[in-house]
């Protein structure tokens, strides 16, 4: 795995992304799944940033398209929580370098937790500078590509928009997902 990384972060590189894409997975994100208001335990899937019940997933989309997802997490975490417990800077430190030992870098949104490999955009203030404001924009541009990917596999499999269908703790919600972000990874190889 580590040597395409390595291929795909060449490819990024060459399309003059962001300064550090040339070391980098793409992006991640949090996913929602919005679910059937349960009858039981309403309070750890209520996300109050959505105001829905739901079921969260961290999601990370390398270069070539395939999509990684972790979860699922409770609607009331917050992303950079799901990223602590999961313990993503690890990840990423230890499984995720070139073969010369340059490390992966990961473009994140401003949920999450600057850390060594976690770029994160910066944060809005009245004094910003014309720079910073540039590199927000470049970042924003290049991380699109996992709201897409997420876009894909909901198109894809229409189940997953079907919210009275989502019932918490009567079918297996999570499961849907993965196994819709694993299919959609098989299409996205056979694609090309």
């Amino acid at each position: 795995m580590a040597s395409q990384l390595a291929i795909d972060g060449w490819r990024i590189y060459r399309t003059k992304s962001p300064p550090t894409a040339a070391h980098s997975l793409v992006c991640s994100d949090s996913w929602t799944e919005h679910i059937s208001k349960p009858k039981y335990g309403q309070e750890t899937y209520y996300c109050g940033h959505h105001h829905v019940h739901c079921i969260k997933s961290l999601v990370i989309q390398l270069a070539n398209g395939i999509l990684l997802a972790f979860g699922p997490f409770k609607g009331s975490m917050h992303d950079s929580r799901q990223a602590r417990e999961m313990g993503l800077a690890n990840l990423l430190r230890e499984h995720c370098s070139f073969p010369g030992g340059e490390k992966f870098r990961l473009f994140a949104d401003k949920g999450f937790a600057l850390e060594p490999q976690v770029i994160t955009p910066y944060r809005r203030g009245a004094n910003r500078d014309p720079q910073e404001q540039r590199w927000n924009r470049m970042m924003s541009s290049s991380r699109i590509a996992v709201e897409q990917g997420i876009g894909r596999v909901k198109t894809l499999w229409h189940l997953l928009k079907i919210q009275r269908g989502m019932k918490a703790l009567m079918s297996p919600v999570s499961v849907y997902w993965y196994t819709a972000v694993f299919f959609t990874n098989l299409r996205t190889c056979l694609d090309g």
